[in-house]
């Protein structure tokens, strides 16, 4: 009797096997040997279920390499190195600091403290509960003589993602900002890698500087001294 293979349905044990029946095409279990007569007993195999997983090649991959060069990014446009003074806040949270070559004293904070912050000397507005991508902006500096906040949004992208929709909100931003710290004028900055300057990128960037958001490019060589210059004549 000539005997074939058929697959039928199987069952899984706590340890991750699965148990499959087998049986000729006559629907017999088969035995261990084919040429003896059909066993009533039927034959069980067990196999081992081995799941892989697959590597994202597509777009936006290799988003750990991403994160580090931003976060290098973010290091080559930090204002320590153009610091005249720099000590503890008052109160504790953030840094008073004053730029070099210039006497206007300002509240360094990042990312969650500038909320912290304004809620800790009475300036936040309690009964709004801040937009997610105004929670922890990368850089923000208080000037309390003259009621203005400078927030510094860095972005550093080397392949099209998810910052290019984001790149769109900076005008929202700046105005909910504004209902956040309602006693407060609010300036929202973009200092932004050289991906930006792709031509896909122009009609945001009018969009932005149209909407009163400026743009710096933190590979220029005068990236620091151009923002610094921004915020010392911005009133």
């Amino acid at each position: 009797m000539e005997t074939t293979m058929e697959e039928t349905a199987a069952t899984s044990d706590n340890n991750g096997w699965e148990t499959i029946e087998t049986t000729n095409s006559e629907n017999q279990p088969l035995t261990t040997s084919l040429t003896s007569e059909i066993s009533k007993k039927k034959r069980m195999i067990k196999i081992k279920i081995v799941k892989t997983k697959t590597m994202n090649k597509g777009t936006g991959a290799g988003g750990s390499n991403t994160n580090k060069n931003g976060l290098q990014f973010e290091e080559l446009t930090n204002f320590k190195d153009r610091y005249e003074s720099i000590q503890t806040s008052q109160i504790g949270i953030g840094s008073e600091v004053t730029f070099k070559g210039h006497s206007r004293t300002f509240i360094k904070v990042s990312k969650s403290a500038l909320h912290k912050y304004m809620n800790k000397i009475g300036e936040k507005n309690l009964t709004l509960k801040p937009a997610a991508g105004c929670k922890e902006p990368d850089e923000a500096y208080i000037d309390l003589e003259k009621n203005i906040v400078f927030v510094i949004e860095k972005k550093f992208q080397q392949e099209s993602g998810s910052v290019d929709e984001k790149l769109q909100t900076g005008c929202f931003k700046q105005s909910h900002y504004k209902e956040l710290f309602p006693n407060f004028k609010i300036y929202y900055m973009y200092c932004l890698s050289d991906w930006f300057k792709r031509n896909e990128y122009e009609s945001v960037l009018n969009y932005l500087t149209n909407g009163g958001i400026p743009v710096f490019w933190g590979n220029s060589q005068t990236c620091k001294e151009n923002m610094i210059d921004f915020i010392m004549n911005s009133f």
